[in-house]
This record gives structure tokens, sequence and C-alpha cells, in this order.
């Protein structure tokens, strides 16, 4: 069943304290241990046409959202830690300071085998410890500095609060939050993800190397086509993902000409440059770039075969494993 079993508006959740977490910690309470309705406790009857009654129950199996989601309902830092990986403890930011202890992975790493699950426990401990730092500071400032506290919250990746999520205990003794955090692969492959990386690289090594600007993508991806009728509208507006009107304001290095686009645009747009890179752009001087662009287009393909029945989902969970090691190694080379 998909239905729509909550919505609030934003401005709602900035007044409540802890936020959407804490408002999603109450809603999973409702929905799951509610006497009268909760699905893991009072459960659903199923009565079949022979008139047989059933009374079916069910757990928290997945949650399911994008990065900033998860940094709403997990009170969790991403990106912005040590750790910039929820579900697993021994993932760090790529090339930190004090370098990469035994039994450590940095993110870039395609040592898959080796990332370990977060123990519910452990998970427990660092709850705990950083709420109690937070109210020791709360009541007296000096006996707990704020640079001790934000360091706290830098290695474990959480700033969570004593009404977030991750402080509920019943909650904790229903749920393995390590194994019910998923993040989907349009969000993960498309949309700021591992294609919109290798995308701004192809084309800015298109640029420096070839004199082929965004002006030129834009150009060639707005004339020339023909669409299906079905979603030509939107087929025919790809163009606009290297308009200049998205071009960063900012100049630095990091930020000029990093490719944006939605999940759908990117969708639509890898195909068409994947189509010119290999038919048109066979400079030699960009050979690694397209190796690399083609190698993150493969990640997608093996997703869209999955997605559309073409290959079981097991034969496509070894097929990505190899296509996203091939994707890195040849992004990070």
């Amino acid at each position: 069943t998909w239905f729509m079993a909550a919505s609030t508006m934003s401005q709602a959740i900035g007044e409540v304290r802890g936020g959407w977490s804490a408002m999603l910690r109450r809603f999973l309470n409702l929905a799951l241990f509610s006497d009268a309705s909760g699905l893991a406790t009072a459960g659903v009857a199923i009565t079949f046409e022979s008139g047989e009654v059933h009374l079916l129950k069910a757990r928290l199996g997945a949650l399911l959202t994008d990065g900033d989601g998860f940094r709403l309902a997990l009170q969790w830092r991403g990106a912005g830690s040590l750790k910039p990986c929820f579900r697993h403890c021994n993932v760090l930011k790529k090339d930190p300071a004090f370098g990469k202890p035994e039994g450590f992975e940095e993110l870039d790493s395609c040592n898959f085998a080796a990332f370990r699950l977060v123990d519910q426990d452990e998970l427990v401990t660092d709850v705990a410890s950083i709420i109690e730092a937070t109210r020791r500071r709360a009541e007296d400032p000096r006996s707990f500095a704020k640079g001790r506290l934000e360091q706290m919250c830098y290695i474990t990746g959480l700033s969570v609060s004593v009404e977030g999520l991750l402080a509920d205990a019943r909650l904790h003794s229903h749920v393995d939050w390590a194994k019910v955090v998923y993040i989907d692969w349009v969000h993960t492959a498309l949309q700021e993800g591992v294609l919109n990386v290798a995308l701004t690289l192809f084309t800015q090594s298109c640029e420096e190397k070839l004199g082929i600007g965004w002006d030129r993508w834009e150009a060639c991806l707005k004339h020339g086509w023909c669409f299906p009728d079905y979603g030509s509208k939107k087929a025919e507006s790809l163009h606009r993902v290297f308009s200049q009107y998205r071009m960063s304001s900012d100049t630095s290095k990091d930020s000029y000409g990093k490719v944006r686009g939605n999940m759908s645009e990117m969708l639509g747009v890898y195909g068409l440059i994947r189509h010119i890179a290999e038919t048109v752009i066979v400079d030699e001087q960009i050979a690694l770039e397209k190796e690399a662009f083609l190698a993150a287009c493969s990640v997608v393909d093996v997703l869209l075969d999955a997605k559309r029945g073409i290959t079981t989902l097991r034969a496509a969970a070894q097929r990505l494993c190899d296509a996203a090691v091939h994707a890195l190694t040849t992004l990070f080379a």
C-alpha cells in the first residue's frame, strides 16, 4: 500500500523542539506501538473470503529517503563529520588529518567487504554521551567546553537532542537503525551523486583541453534531437542543465562548472552525453576522463536494468558491485 501517512509544513517543523526528528519519533511510536492500532502491538485483522480471520503484525523494516532527509530525521551530520556514513562505523571522510587507522576505510574505498555496520549498542552509547554532554553544558557552560562537545559531534557524526528519534529507548529495543536506513539509488547515483561528479569532471576536461564549454553542450542538446511524444517536453528542455544561469556565481575550483540537475534531468542527460562522448569526442587527450564518465554511466545502466526487470536483483547486485568498483577506481585515479 502506498499512501501519504502524514504531512506537515516546514514552518511547523521549525517550531518543534527536536524538529522533524522529534515528529518522526512520535509518528513511529503511534504507528507501531499504539495499544489500539499499533502495527507491532495491536496489528491488523485480515478477513479472507472463507471467513477466516488472521492477525497481521509488522515491524519497521526500512527508512528510505535522501541524505538530507536522514540528516533531519536522525540528527545526523553526514559529510560534515569524520564519519560521513551513518550505516558503517569504520568509514571515514576522504583524507582525514590523522591518516587512516588500521581497520578503517576512507569514503572512496572500493573494499566494500571491509565495511562494518554500526553496532546498535555503540550507537546508543554515542547518543547518550552527546545528550549528557549537551545537558551538562546547558546547566554550566564552564563544566563542559563548547569545543569538546563539537568534537564529540564531529567524531560520531551525530548532533542529537533528547527529543530526537535516536534518543527513544523503546524504538532502540525494536529497531536496529543501521539495518533499516536505506538511501535510494536515484540520489546516490543521479542527483548530487556519482553521475554528477563524473559528468562535471568530464565537461570540465573538455573545456580545459578541447575548448568545449557549456555553451557548446547546451547548443548540442538544444537542437537536432527527435524524442518520443511521451515525455518529449521534458526531454526538449534537458539542454537547460548546461545553461549559464545554472553556473555557480562562486568561481572557485570546487564550484565553478559543477553540473547540477534533478533526478529526471540527469537520467535523461546521461544517455545523450554518453552518445556524444562515444561517437563524437574521440580525442586521446581526455581518454581517461571519458573512461571515468562512461564507468559512471555503467552504474546507472545496471540500476535501470534492475528497475525494469531486465535482470534479477541477485544478478544486478553483483554487476552493481563490479560497476561501482570500476567507477570509483577510474574517477579517483
